[in-house]
């Protein structure tokens, strides 16, 4: 417990001067007593140090110094290849959130509170330095939409940024496109195209 309160002091210190690199343990849970306890400590995972990423698509990214893959949670944007229909405009709709997130993160700290892991991908709820939910900011700008797979109380905060999003028509709801989920069903069912 000493430790973590120290590295936790070390943080407070230095953070006006430099993103905090010390590497903390979460906190162990003190054992049942008989006299109320002193201190609180919370059973949610400790959020990693800030790192720096790499974006893969448009929800997903992997730390450079540990190789680890993060998709943001709760959330689903289109996929490569897919398109959006503007009047008579076809619109490349995965290429959006792509450039967002690689503004959002370039040569910016990212920290991530993981929420669940699926596969070897921790899907997290993130933040960079200008952004304390990139999940929900890309919702807010319509270049993204809610993972339906997905309830709780952040997805009913995300849901409402996703609302308001399609009521004022911005990024994909001022557009006709097919939901990403239901392109990649598409995708998978179509016979592969034969050469000619």
């Amino acid at each position: 417990m000493m430790r973590a309160v120290t590295a936790v002091a070390l943080c407070a210190a230095l953070a006006a001067t430099k993103p905090c690199h010390a590497q903390m343990s979460p906190p162990s849970v003190p054992p049942p007593t008989s006299a109320p306890p002193t201190i609180y400590t919370p059973r949610e995972t400790v959020q990693r140090t800030p790192m720096r990423v790499s974006v893969l698509d448009g929800r997903s990214f992997r730390d450079v110094g540990t190789g680890a893959s993060y998709r943001l949670y709760g959330i689903e944007t289109c996929e490569p290849g897919q398109v959006a229909e503007l009047g008579p405009q076809l619109w490349p709709c995965h290429v959006v959130p792509v450039a967002w997130l690689v503004s959002a993160t370039l040569n910016k700290w990212v920290a991530c509170n993981v929420l669940v892991e699926k596969d070897g991908i921790r899907h997290a709820r993130c933040a960079s330095n200008d952004f304390p939910d990139m999940g929900l900011e890309l919702l807010r700008i319509g270049a993204a939409v809610v993972d339906v797979a997905e309830s709780g109380p952040l997805i009913d905060l995300y849901r409402n940024a996703e609302a308001e999003a399609k009521r004022s028509a911005r990024g994909l709801w001022g557009s006709t496109f097919e939901m990403p989920w239901a392109f990649r069903q598409r995708q998978a069912t179509q016979p592969p195209s034969q050469p000619q």
